[in-house]
């Protein structure tokens, strides 16, 4: 399993990455925190090989690069 967190501005993005991810089976939200309007976002991926696939998707749509990136 791979633990990445995210971070990027609501003003920008809004709720889109959050609820892009909570539509996709390979993975799971494990935190998500709001202060002033920088979100930040932390995701559970199954391997790697649907971390290399959504976090691709998430880089070309909202331009968001992984801030962390954990092997569990």
């Amino acid at each position: 399993m791979i633990k990445t967190t995210y971070s990027y501005s609501f003003d920008e993005l809004s709720g889109k990455p959050k609820r892009f991810l909570e539509n996709q089976p390979e993975c799971k939200i494990k935190g998500y925190g709001v202060s002033m309007d920088t979100v930040t976002l932390c995701v559970l991926y199954e391997d790697t090989n649907a971390f290399n696939k959504l976090n691709k998707s998430l880089q070309d749509k909202f331009n968001l690069i992984p801030l962390d990136i954990n092997f569990i």
